[in-house]
């Protein structure tokens, strides 16, 4: 039976939407640009694996360290990708490997040749892949750190 991670995904969607409210006020753009936009924009799910870590992340940068994550691929995202010793860095307090899920996703635009890019998945999408074993793992690491001020963030690959 999969666990009920409703209240994960809640707190993930509301991180986020404060996220985009601190990018500052958006520009004023014509519809009809916005709507040109959304048809050219393509979004395939693609047989890629997606290497997953989920990361216990404090809301108080000072209480985080640097947390090296074995790498795996090529991390989507803005995380510091250490060449030398081939590790991923992000800032948080623990760390818990996930391990595969069988689909990525690319976005291309469509009349621009040649270019198209990796998008992470959404956390409820990702949970959702998840397999039985997956899901149980995260649900006993985000009980440990089911505590104030403390999220799960999750850090995606792609080999």
């Amino acid at each position: 039976m999969p666990h009920d991670f409703s209240k994960l995904i809640n707190d993930i969607r509301a991180r986020s939407k404060k996220r985009k409210d601190s990018l500052g006020e958006p520009v004023e753009m014509d519809e009809r640009i916005t709507k040109e936009f959304k048809e050219k924009f393509r979004l395939v799910a693609v047989s890629e694996k997606t290497y997953v870590i989920a990361v216990a992340v404090h809301d108080k940068a000072e209480l985080n360290d640097l947390v090296r994550l074995p790498n795996r691929g090529v991390p989507i995202g803005g995380y510091i990708h250490d060449c030398v010793s081939n590790y991923c860095g992000i800032n948080g307090l623990d760390y818990l490997n996930l391990g595969y899920v069988p689909i990525a996703f690319k976005l291309s635009v469509e009349g621009v040749s040649r270019w198209e890019v990796f998008l992470p998945v959404p956390p409820a999408i990702l949970i959702s892949y998840l397999s039985q074993e997956q899901q149980t793992d995260l649900k006993s690491f985000s009980d440990t750190y089911d505590k104030e001020g403390i999220h799960i963030e999750f850090l995606q690959m792609i080999e």
